[in-house]
């Protein structure tokens, strides 16, 4: 039960039975009085408010309440709490749900802006505060929403290794003798798997054709034919191991060390996308180069949403090419 300044005003709030009251006033004293007035009624038993009244919290209080019955049950929960954190934390946490306009839309595209960041860190955080004022509707805070104002993502090509790269890459592991190194390249390039889930195969993992993951990403089982040469390198890499034995490079501080050095030597290091998940990019890549229709190539990788994996089908300009010179040969 506090009086204390909130802008040019003064903030009265109370508590009772669970719910918070709150009412602005120009001076301190009419805060206190308002105060002390409203704890008599509720000490006798009366509400002064009308039964339709609703306490409004403050955007900290906010977020959590839509915590717990949205993002709480996600996978990403604490990356989306955070982020909706961050968001608010922009927009002043302990002002008043019931305050929230279009204009703050605005505030937050500022914020990212005048700081340098991309289009897609400024989109997460307007996801957030879209979310944060539908929530807000719906508990009758506010009495109509507004549009978040998500500013439109530059759609640049998606990386991938070419053939030349990755000849490279082997070569190099050859001439240093980093065995492991290459066999997480290869592997990784022949299952698709993310780094963190090429890190997580255990021996038990490895069928007699197969292998299976449990998707780091959408949280659903994942099961993948091997190729003759992944089978290879799987079957060397679990002789004296357990059932339970990690099979590939254990930490991704041991990856970035290793692939580190190998751009560096490679003259890649002012890459900024040479890294080690476009070895899932170039997975993608190579099938639909095969023919792979798009459908089988989402399955294998593991992508919830069609339009994921068809990202991957403006990768290489040669299937353009060889679609046109296959229609030619076709007429």
């Amino acid at each position: 039960m506090t009086v204390k300044p909130r802008g040019q005003s003064w903030q009265a709030s109370v508590s009772y039975k669970g719910t918070r009251y709150r009412k602005d006033f120009a001076t301190k004293k009419e805060a206190e009085i308002w105060k002390l007035e409203t704890l008599v009624a509720f000490k006798s038993g009366r509400n002064p408010f009308e039964e339709t009244a609703k306490a409004v919290p403050t955007l900290r209080e906010h977020v959590a309440a839509v915590a717990k019955v949205h993002w709480g049950p996600m996978k990403s929960a604490t990356k989306a709490i955070q982020t909706a954190t961050n968001t608010i934390n922009i927009l002043g946490p302990d002002r008043l749900v019931d305050t929230l306009r279009p204009a703050d839309i605005d505030v937050v595209k500022l914020h990212f802006q005048d700081r340098g960041r991309s289009p897609k860190t400024a989109n997460r955080h307007l996801a957030t505060l879209s979310k944060l004022v539908d929530y807000a509707v719906r508990y009758g805070y506010l009495k109509t929403g507004f549009k978040s104002g998500i500013t439109r993502e530059t759609q640049g090509r998606m990386r991938y290794f070419s053939e030349d790269e990755i000849t490279e890459m082997l070569d190099y592991c050859d001439g240093a003798g980093d065995e492991l190194l290459k066999d997480y390249i290869l592997v990784s390039l022949d299952t698709g798997f993310r780094q963190g889930e090429v890190m997580k195969i255990l021996v038990k993992d490895i069928g007699r054709d197969n292998i299976w993951t449990f998707d780091t990403k959408n949280g659903k089982n994942r099961e993948v034919p091997l190729t003759a040469r992944a089978k290879e390198i799987l079957r060397r890499r679990i002789i004296g191991l357990g059932r339970n034995d990690r099979v590939l490079p254990p930490t991704a501080s041991w990856i970035a060390d290793h692939w580190g050095e190998m751009r560096k030597t490679l003259g890649h290091g002012g890459e900024k996308d040479y890294v080690p998940h476009v070895l899932r990019h170039t997975f993608c890549t190579r099938l639909l180069e095969c023919g792979v229709d798009i459908k089988t190539v989402q399955e294998l990788a593991g992508h919830d949403n069609l339009t994921t994996t068809q990202k991957y089908a403006k990768s290489s300009p040669d299937r353009k090419i060889r679609a046109i010179e296959a229609l030619s040969r076709a007429s």
